[in-house]
């Protein structure tokens, strides 16, 4: 059962570790920019606490296509106003892969560094206690 633990935070450290590098490549990639709306709010129950995470569904124009996509990491409250407008940063060849200019990613990057780092350290603990030895 705790080698089952051990596998869980290893496949939790590759997550982690997958995100943190997909945001890095990504901030990398996309070079051109558009301003985009915000047009309305998705939202999810949240598993965890009581409440609604809010994910903003966003609205722009590039070279006369439109596109409304949805942004990928939710929010426990309304981060932006409705009709209020926001730089968007894209990859020329994907518009849809983009991030948002002035959101501070610090504390994503903290969130992802500390599930990767519990998670590599979880891994060692349990796969030790399991007798498993690495090196």
């Amino acid at each position: 059962m705790l080698c089952m633990g051990s596998l869980a935070c290893i496949l939790f450290t590759i997550i982690c570790l997958y995100k943190i590098m997909a945001l890095i490549v990504l901030r990398k990639k996309a070079i051109s920019s558009v301003t985009a709306t915000i047009v309305y709010y998705r939202t999810r129950s949240n598993a965890n606490r009581a409440g609604l995470i809010y994910y903003p569904v966003f609205y722009y124009n590039i070279e006369g296509k439109e596109y409304i996509d949805q942004y990928d990491m939710g929010f426990p409250y309304p981060y932006w106003m409705i009709n209020s407008q926001v730089i968007l940063k894209y990859t020329p060849n994907n518009p849809l892969l983009y991030y948002i200019e002035d959101y501070n990613y610090l504390r994503t990057y903290m969130l992802l560094s500390c599930g990767f780092f519990l998670g590599f350290v979880f891994s060692l603990l349990s796969l030790y206690c399991c007798n498993i030895y690495i090196l």
